[in-house]
């Protein structure tokens, strides 16, 4: 078990990970189907293509725009679709090619979207009857100009994709990068303060807490790395772990090692309780995510002061986080052999606050 305080260890550390997996599916085809008007459809297409692109957009990726209804030669082709998007004009009645290319989108398993431009009301049939398409997630936008549909359509497709191919799309699709790293900043930053609540239990007992938290360090730190890599391949950077992390670990100063040894610093103090340690976690992790963005994103380095600025709002944010983690896991019933403990005084949180 490593010792506390090793921490010149985590080069090392970082180097042993298996990235193989992550670099494999960051490259596999996506497919998108985008129905509709043509004029819709198109800057529909044009707003997943159009966004930061200090990396060039990576090869892999098809979509496919169709008419309506589909062509009967092309209906086999959209069964293979990964995302199937349908635009229409809400304020526009439907009419039988709508409902004939709704007909086929129904029989697909991929997410499906439909997205209303115009309004904020669901079109109408013959009759001013009010058309619905069950299955479909809806979104509402004004209008199709760039700034709209990046702010109100992309965090859908985002949410809508599969997870595992979220990276595979943003590495190819400039248009999603900043949602997909948004989602990857906070699902990592999440599961290390879950982790940190986990595993900050047994070090509420004072002789085990010093090779428990050296253990955590680890963890925390493998963890770390492999978001700054997610990040770079969902940017487009090239997939070479080793000289991503040579790049990156400048950038973001010491993150990986000044934030875990103050979480390790938190975890010594006997009695200061579970509630600080997670939200440290998820500030951490949280900072050194959004620091590895900019650079991958503008080429852009974070200040010392600036990570400094950015980690004291990542903590809120964690502090936030930590309360629902830690409310969720009281109004779960304990696991058989397993024994809940109280949580910390108050004045080892308000100390902390301040």
């Amino acid at each position: 078990m490593p010792k506390f305080g090793d921490i010149t260890n985590v080069w090392s550390t970082v180097r042993e990970l298996n990235v193989g997996d992550i670099r494999d599916s960051a490259n596999q085809p996506v497919s998108i189907a985008v129905i509709g008007a043509p004029e819709l459809r198109s800057a529909i297409t044009q707003a997943l293509y159009t966004g930061p692109s200090r990396y060039p957009a990576a090869q892999g990726v098809t979509i496919n725009e169709y008419d309506m209804p589909v062509p009967r030669d092309r209906q086999s082709e959209l069964s293979r679709a990964d995302l199937a998007i349908l635009v229409l004009n809400a304020q526009s009645r439907i009419g039988a090619d709508v409902i004939a290319a709704a007909d086929k989108l129904s029989m697909l398993s991929c997410p499906r979207l439909l997205v209303l431009v115009g309004a904020e009301q669901l079109p109408t049939v013959a009759g001013d009857a009010t058309w619905y398409l069950a299955g479909m997630t809806q979104v509402f936008v004004p209008d199709t100009q760039p700034d709209t549909l990046a702010k109100q359509l992309v965090p859908v497709v985002v949410d809508s994709l599969p997870e595992d191919l979220r990276i595979a799309a943003a590495r190819k699709l400039p248009g999603l990068r900043d949602g997909v790293g948004r989602w990857l900043v906070g699902d990592v930053s999440f599961s290390n303060a879950s982790f940190a609540l986990t595993s900050g239990l047994p070090e509420m007992v004072p002789l085990l807490n010093i090779p428990l938290n050296a253990a955590d360090m680890l963890v925390l730190t493998k963890n770390q790395a492999l978001l700054v890599y997610k990040l770079a391949l969902a940017f487009g950077a090239p997939p070479d772990f080793q000289a991503q992390m040579r790049e990156v670990l400048p950038v973001i100063g010491s993150g990986f090692m000044w934030r875990q040894a103050a979480r390790q610093l938190v975890g010594l103090i006997p009695g200061f309780g579970i509630l600080p340690k997670v939200a440290v976690a998820y500030a951490g992790t949280y900072a050194t995510g959004q620091a590895a963005v900019l650079w991958y994103r503008n080429g852009e380095r974070v200040s010392g002061d600036a990570l400094s600025s950015l980690y004291k709002q990542a903590i809120e944010i964690g502090r936030q986080r930590a309360r629902e983690l830690l409310q969720r896991r009281q109004q779960q019933p304990p696991a058989t052999g397993e024994t809940r403990r109280m949580t910390p005084p108050a004045r080892w949180w308000q100390r902390f606050r301040r």
